[in-house]
């Protein structure tokens, strides 16, 4: 909307401030934020499963994103400009830190399903035993 109303080249201030905010705040993060489930697994080799805790630190981020651009760079109140950017900092380590307690929950879930005897898809050992079996109880090859 900055842009469209003038020449991204000239903005300065409160203006410039919101552009660059917009963009690595409202879309960059967002997009961090969205592939991490599968960024993460990639990356570092550990299962990142879905926690529907996630959309927090996103509605976080767009409320603290909204506050400053609006409550702050737009209407000039250097109070909601403050509270949004520290917001944005908050919205972005908890993300993380959500992130990091996701993968360590995944991982001790594994290591503790090993130690069980279970397969680490999950699969019971009796489970994995009857798969191999024909109807007859003979073993399959």
């Amino acid at each position: 909307m900055l842009w469209i109303a003038g020449d991204p080249t000239q903005l300065a201030g409160f203006a410039y401030d919101a552009s660059l905010h917009a963009i690595f705040l409202g879309f960059v993060m967002s997009m961090v934020f969205a592939h991490a489930p599968v960024i993460v697994p990639a990356v570092l080799g550990v299962k990142l499963p879905y926690h529907r805790g996630f959309y927090i630190p996103l509605a976080l981020l767009h409320a603290s994103l909204a506050l400053r651009l609006l409550g702050g760079d737009l209407a000039g109140n250097l109070t909601a400009w403050q509270w949004g950017g520290g917001l944005n900092e908050v919205a972005i380590l908890l993300f993380f830190a959500l992130v990091a307690q996701s993968a360590l929950h995944a991982r001790r879930a594994r290591r503790g399903a090993a130690r069980s005897g279970e397969a680490p898809d999950g699969d019971l050992p009796q489970r994995r035993t009857a798969a191999r079996t024909g109807a007859a109880g003979q073993r399959m090859a």
